[in-house]
């Protein structure tokens, strides 16, 4: 079992008795000593919004993650600084946003993976979890998932105002560059001549259509 000391690695403070919602502190060094309402171990986006939820509800919450932050590789740590090239500066392009960069995370001696021992399963040990190494990409599941695989209260009608207040925060967008323009397409040009015109799958926007997982295109 991991000692308190190294789980204290990227640990986070979440109280909304802070000055202001929703507010970060990092710990002091005290940490182990204090008396908390909720201790949540693992950083990644279930931990993350549990904690979230319990200080919104005015609970001391202390947030565990036995990896660091994940400015390395994809996002500002709550100081607000981001791990990346110098010819980056002035710009809120994180390494995930270069393509050229995106392999950089696992390198360097700075991966995100979580060390053996942790998991059983290839995964990331980081503020963020698994969302700090797949680019941010997120895929809306289809209804189908929820009621075939869910138990009662989490089937699709469950959570559709839950996934209606996530998607009203944080827009799921499908173009990415500052104009709006799709570059270097020739590889998705040539699978999608043979996927949708030879094989005659259907091309879909994964974010209009999420049910339309079968024989698709995205």
């Amino acid at each position: 079992m991991k000692s308190p000391t190294s789980w204290l690695a990227a640990a986070t403070l979440l109280t909304s008795s802070l000055a202001a919602p929703h507010s970060q502190q990092r710990l002091q060094p005290d940490w182990a000593g204090q008396k908390w309402d909720a201790i949540i171990v693992g950083a990644g986006t279930a931990g993350i919004i549990v904690a979230d939820r319990l200080s919104e509800a005015g609970k001391k919450t202390l947030l565990l993650e036995v990896g660091g932050n994940s400015s390395y590789g994809v996002t500002a740590d709550i100081t607000g600084k981001l791990d990346r090239p110098e010819w980056l500066s002035g710009t809120s392009l994180s390494r995930v946003d270069v393509p050229g960069l995106y392999k950089s995370i696992f390198a360097e001696g700075k991966s995100l993976i979580c060390p053996p021992g942790i998991v059983n399963s290839y995964q990331a040990c980081t503020i963020g979890g698994n969302s700090a190494i797949n680019a941010g990409l997120y895929f809306q599941p289809p209804a189908s998932d929820w009621d075939d695989y869910h138990p009662e209260g989490w089937k699709s009608a469950d959570v559709e105002a839950a996934t209606k207040r996530l998607l009203e925060k944080q827009k799921s967008v499908v173009k990415y560059s500052r104009d709006g323009k799709f570059y270097l397409q020739s590889g998705y040009e040539e699978a999608r001549k043979w996927l949708v015109d030879t094989a005659k799958f259907t091309e879909v926007s994964f974010n209009d259509q999420p049910n339309d997982k079968d024989d698709v295109v995205p």
